[in-house]
């Protein structure tokens, strides 16, 4: 056997197993990979692409314990603006009856 034929047999060989690897690492992106995920599949703290799931409660899924975290302590933040707003609006529906109930006083019984 000649050098240049053993050479040219081992340069196709070995561009034979690069596709064979190239094939494998195409197969398995394909299938470990989560597919592209939509809004509803997505964490609802950081965006990363979530695998699809049948059976769902809620409005939100979290990729993480960390994310899940941070997302209770939005939940919780937005609870506590929530009360402060209602008690303001309180206060000042108080307020205003006060100010109602003054002017009626004021203005008093009026004869004709």
């Amino acid at each position: 056997m000649h050098r240049s034929w053993l050479r040219d047999r081992a340069a196709a060989r070995s561009a034979e197993v690069r596709d064979q690897v190239a094939e494998r690492a195409r197969t398995l992106r394909t299938r470990f990979l989560p597919p592209p995920a939509d809004d509803g599949e997505r964490c609802g703290v950081c965006g990363r692409a979530l695998r699809g799931q049948h059976r769902r409660s809620g409005t939100e899924r979290a990729c993480s314990a960390a994310c899940a975290r941070r997302w209770a302590e939005r939940v919780e933040e937005a609870e506590r603006e929530r009360a402060e707003q209602e008690e303001t609006e309180r206060a000042e529906r108080r307020a205003w009856e006060r100010w109602r109930a003054v002017v009626a006083e004021a203005e008093g019984p009026t004869s004709s």
